[in-house]
């Protein structure tokens, strides 16, 4: 009896520690989303996507996944794509080209029914039983914010008086501890938020100023380049349980692992054709002299973000590290993420693209239409990699043009030098039109040639090459669709 009540035991302290985060896995759940108390929308414009990180991606970027509207109702229906068992995701209702945001967890294995209340006081809706998130938007604000201070550095000019890389670790731990730390207890977090909430928050401090300290060496003021991993103790304090994925919205766990690949001691050697469970045994051998026990799932997120900095620099996997890959990432989905993932960039590379570099060259837009699409209607997209409105209205964009007949007209999508190159190439591997990239000081002429005030940006020109239509910012469905049914006639 006695050993039988320790092996219940055992399982009950398994099932709690497995309970504090989600698992790594590939599924798809129904989402149900209702508005209640927005009657007086019923004729306007309306729609609801659901916006989801992926699990390698960093932070602020997203996927969204468009619903379908029931009719005339005001519910919504839709199959949307997790890599996590819980996820947090961002609902967007859109109004007249208003967006409202709400955010909640859905959980795979069962029907999401989202029922989401107007406040007609306060014109903004928030979902009526959100049981799986125990964050009120005024809190998740917060946190958002204390995201903004960590990014603009305001504690560096206090780091002028740093002697080595040792000390500079020290103060970003004292940092964390006297500044950031007090500000998230502030905010009277539900017991059972906490510990994720300031895993994830720390996490990403330490990601931004502790394992890339080497990187800002000079940004910081100090004069020793590097230290050995054994000085990176603060990492020990992370909770690399599933908890670890129990993440915010928009914030993916690229951050973190990239630059823990990278910077730290030299960073770690990329995964190549080694097998997966050698990699991560000498992974592991230098994880130990700052973390204690490194977890199985650390190690597999390491690997996995190996592969995928390399997918993300155009090259696929090759059939050796395919085959590893296959091989490993038993407990997890990790390994079906990147051959996914591969099986997309093979594909998109193996599409004829239409891409030209003018960034060294003078560009005129009306010659280079004139000249490039004689006699044919163009519809042209000014856009760059850091502007978020832009590549959601690109994915809005395509997404209206599936199975929409839009007969000769040339799409053509222009970004410029002030883009991150490579980022650029990958976004427009999966761009339908021509694609161009320009200088940033043609671009800004381009700009005030058409009288364009920001990005996005989008000019519809007919056959003859004569500007029917300027319109910055995300246009609304109606309004793209009427514009290219114009461009046809």
């Amino acid at each position: 009896m006695k050993q039988i009540a320790v092996i219940v035991l055992c399982l009950i302290f398994m099932s709690v520690k497995a309970g504090n985060g989600p698992e790594i896995s590939m599924d798809s759940v129904d989402v149900v989303v209702s508005l209640k108390g927005a009657e007086r929308f019923v004729d306007s414009e309306i729609s609801a996507s659901i916006e989801v990180t992926p699990l390698f991606t960093g932070t602020w970027v997203y996927v969204e996944y468009p619903m379908q509207r029931q009719g005339n109702s005001l519910r919504f229906e839709g199959l949307i794509p997790l890599e996590l068992t819980r996820e947090m995701v961002n609902v967007c209702i859109t109004i007249d080209n208003v967006p409202f945001y709400s955010q909640t967890r859905l959980v795979q294995g069962k029907v999401n029914e989202l029922e989401l209340a107007y406040d007609n006081e306060n014109q903004h809706f928030s979902i009526v039983d959100n049981s799986t998130l125990r964050l009120s938007p005024q809190q998740l604000n917060a946190v958002f914010e204390l995201f903004d201070k960590y990014d603009k550095l305001a504690f560096l000019p206090l780091t002028k008086h740093l002697n080595s890389a040792e000390e500079g670790l020290r103060f970003i731990e004292l940092v964390w501890k006297e500044k950031y730390l007090p500000q998230i207890d502030s905010l009277n977090i539900d017991s059972t938020e906490y510990p994720a909430v300031v895993n994830n928050l720390k996490w990403r401090f330490l990601a931004r100023h502790y394992a890339a300290i080497s990187r800002k060496a000079e940004d910081y003021g100090i004069k020793g380049l590097n230290c050995p991993f054994s000085e990176y103790s603060f990492l020990n304090s992370i909770d690399y349980s599933p908890l670890l994925l129990n993440n915010l919205n928009f914030s993916g766990m690229r951050p973190l692992i990239y630059n823990l690949l990278r910077f730290p001691d030299g960073g770690f050697e990329k995964i190549g054709d080694t097998q997966v469970q050698q990699w991560q045994s000498e992974a592991n051998a230098k994880l130990s002299t700052a973390i204690d026990n490194p977890t199985q799932l650390l190690l597999d997120l390491m690997a996995g973000m190996s592969y995928m900095a390399q997918l993300e620099n155009l090259q696929p996997l090759s059939s050796v590290q395919v085959k590893n890959v296959e091989q490993a990432f038993a407990t997890n989905d990790i390994g079906k993420i990147i051959l996914k993932t591969n099986d997309a960039l093979v594909a998109d590379l193996n599409r004829k693209h239409d891409f030209r570099d003018l960034s060294k060259q003078s560009f005129d837009l009306k010659h280079y239409i004139d000249s490039a699409y004689t006699g044919r209607p163009v519809v042209v997209d000014l856009w760059n990699t850091w502007c978020g409105p832009c590549l959601q209205s690109i994915a809005m964009t395509e997404r209206l043009r599936e199975g929409l007949d839009t007969g000769d007209i040339q799409f053509v999508y222009i970004s410029d030098t002030s883009s991150d190159y490579a980022e650029m190439r990958r976004r427009m591997l999966t761009m339908n039109g021509a694609t161009l990239f320009i200088s940033e000081e043609e671009s800004l002429k381009t700009g005030e040639a058409y009288n364009l005030t920001g990005l996005p940006s989008g000019l519809f020109f007919d056959r003859d090459h004569q500007l029917i239509e300027t319109i910055t910012g995300i246009p609304s469905e109606t309004e793209y669709l009427a514009l290219i049914r114009r461009l046809q006639n």
